[in-house]
């Protein structure tokens, strides 16, 4: 079993939501995006979340920023 997470970087928040695949458990997570590195905000979100990375089965990206 996994994680599916799904993250949006957006102009001013990177939105995180994961879904615990033998539970259905749901996680949100909101943290400042980081314009000059957009993907800091990424990892950001994800150690904020709690979920070890090492199990997220699927990650899915979008972004408006």
């Amino acid at each position: 079993m996994g994680y599916r997470v799904a993250v949006d970087i957006g102009g001013t928040f990177t939105d995180l939501v994961a879904v615990e695949e033998g539970t259905g458990r749901l996680t949100e997570t909101k943290v400042l995006t980081t314009p000059r590195s957009p993907g800091a905000g990424v990892l950001d979100a994800v150690a904020r979340s709690g979920i070890p990375a090492g199990e997220i089965a699927h990650f899915l990206h979008g972004t408006t920023l």
